[in-house]
């Protein structure tokens, strides 16, 4: 039986051959001087290249693979894809900048110190306010009437703000990014630990209206959407320290576990049971990545296993022949069966760019959790 380090490294060498690939076609398609396309989903197993709020994951994905190998090819790949997103600096109006910004400017200037990436990344935290509404929500501009609507992708977005208030200190950050958590877990955080994707909020009484675009329902649960929310409050924890947040990653992540099988990958509409039902493996990923990251940072022992265990336990299903596109011949993605099937990918067996990073990112947190693989294949860290 393999190890969990020698099932790394094989994934690992699979990892570095698929993203060579999209290197490469990536700059053969870029290099007339016009709008810039990234990898966004797969359709037959090939990249969809287009312009979208995803852009940001390809750069994020170079970055890491520089923390793992340190080989300078990396960093300039990755220097490359970040500051090709640098004119979306100023778009702050449409908040998912975050996901431009955060993947690749910050990453890049945590990982690097290059000032350059700081300004900008500065630069795209201030532009966000433009979205900030009155009520202390991000509006969402890509729906009609989008000022009066809050997403759930906002968790995610807000990390600009969290980074900038570390960085600098300047509570505007802080209040700003608070403002847009209190908002949600009053309105889209519910008592069984559900989720919503919208609200819509109607008059100056804050009468709320559930909306789902990427549910099956009106009150059923987005898979990709509740591991944002998941994602976003373990970012949340890490960078205010406010430990009631804890409490409500404990509710999202219980619900997470009642509503998937042993597998722990959910279907794209986690209170759907069949399982004919397409799954979202990015889901999968972005949460396994949040519990991974919560864990290192715990020091009661026994949450720090917990969240482990469930983080490593989805790993585990995820680096299996079901889910790695090591399986199929000339995929070009990563990560298989990642699904939005009401607006992106309606069939199985395709990638989504952020599930790809976020299985990568997981990976690399699984390095920096101090606690002892829970099989007897593996004894302590992965080195």
């Amino acid at each position: 039986m393999n190890t969990l380090k020698e099932k790394m490294d094989l994934l690992l060498d699979f990892v570095r051959r698929q993203l060579k690939q999209e290197i490469s076609i990536w700059n053969q398609l870029n290099v007339t001087g016009g709008k810039v396309l990234f990898p966004f989903v797969t359709r037959n197993g090939k990249w969809s290249w287009e312009d979208k709020w995803s852009n940001g994951f390809f750069a994020g994905q170079l970055w890491l693979m520089f923390a793992m190998d340190q080989d300078e090819f990396w960093k300039e790949s990755a220097d490359k894809a970040t500051t090709a997103l640098e004119p979306y600096k100023y778009h702050g109006d449409f908040q998912d900048i975050g996901y431009l910004f955060i993947f690749s400017y910050i990453t890049g200037y945590k990982l690097t110190g290059n000032s350059k990436y700081r300004t900008v990344a500065l630069e795209a935290a201030d532009s966000l306010f433009d979205s900030l509404m009155p009520g202390g929500y991000l509006k969402c501009n890509w729906l009609a009437d989008g000022e009066h609507y809050q997403g759930i992708d906002a968790m995610m977005n807000i990390g600009l703000w969290l980074w900038a208030f570390r960085e600098t200190d300047n509570s505007k950050y802080r209040i700003a990014a608070e403002g847009c958590i209190d908002n949600i877990l009053r309105t889209m955080i519910f008592s069984d630990g559900r989720t919503c994707e919208y609200v819509k909020f109607n008059g100056e009484d804050r009468e709320i209206e559930i909306y789902n675009k990427n549910a099956a329902e009106a009150n059923s649960v987005w898979s990709r959407g509740h591991s944002w929310a998941i994602y976003g409050m373990v970012q949340a924890f890490l960078n205010l320290g406010h430990f009631e947040y804890l409490d409500v990653i404990d509710k999202l992540t219980s619900f997470y576990q009642k509503n998937t099988d042993d597998s722990l990958i959910p279907h794209w509409d986690m209170l759907i049971k069949h399982q004919t039902t397409l799954r979202d493996a990015s889901a999968a990923s972005i949460v396994a990545s949040a519990l991974l990251q919560l864990a290192s940072h715990l020091d009661d022992k026994s949450q720090k296993k917990a969240y482990a265990d469930l983080g490593l336990s989805i790993l585990d299903t995820l680096i299996t022949n079901t889910y790695m596109a090591s399986s199929v011949r000339d995929h070009e993605g990563i990560l298989l069966h990642a699904s939005t099937p009401k607006s992106v990918t309606f069939t199985k067996g395709e990638s989504q760019i952020w599930g790809d990073y976020f299985l990568l990112e997981t990976i690399l947190n699984l390095q920096n959790v101090n606690l002892r693989w829970r099989a007897n294949e593996y004894h302590g860290r992965v080195d």
